[in-house]
């Protein structure tokens, strides 16, 4: 069976591992319950990276929304994720209600590492009718 993931040596590699672990988190939590296995962090880390992969904007209100977890604990989250270097908040200065978003050099350089050693883990991921390599 030939996988419709993109091999890593496409340019949209990243992107597709990225998406892989949002849906598992979202099933992990919607089986488990979110409220067992809240990581709001990595929730947010992880739609930062993504958005910037696709070259999009972020905002906290719907960066909070991704972070599966009430909307106090994502704003505390995204001010510890701040002051610890993570990411970038930019205020909207038209209207104050609108900050973006993004992740800071180190917290794109992270991310992309742990991006990287998924994919040397082995992506794409083996279809499950498909016996491992030498097999």
């Amino acid at each position: 069976m030939v996988s419709d993931r993109p091999a890593r040596d496409s340019e949209n590699w990243e992107i597709s591992i990225c998406n892989v672990l949002i849906r598992h988190r979202r099933v992990i939590g919607t089986v488990l319950d979110f409220s067992l296995v809240e990581n709001a962090n990595w929730d947010m880390l992880l739609e930062l990276y993504l958005a910037r992969c696709e070259r999009r904007q972020v905002f906290a209100w719907s960066l909070c929304a991704a972070a599966n977890a009430p909307y106090s604990t994502a704003h505390r989250k995204l001010r510890e994720l701040a002051d610890n270097g993570w990411i970038l908040r930019h205020e909207d200065m038209k209207d104050r209600r609108r900050v973006e978003v993004e992740l800071t050099a180190m917290g794109a350089a992270k991310l992309e590492a742990i991006v990287k050693q998924i994919a040397d883990v082995g992506w794409p991921p083996r279809q499950h009718d498909q016996p491992p390599p030498g097999e």
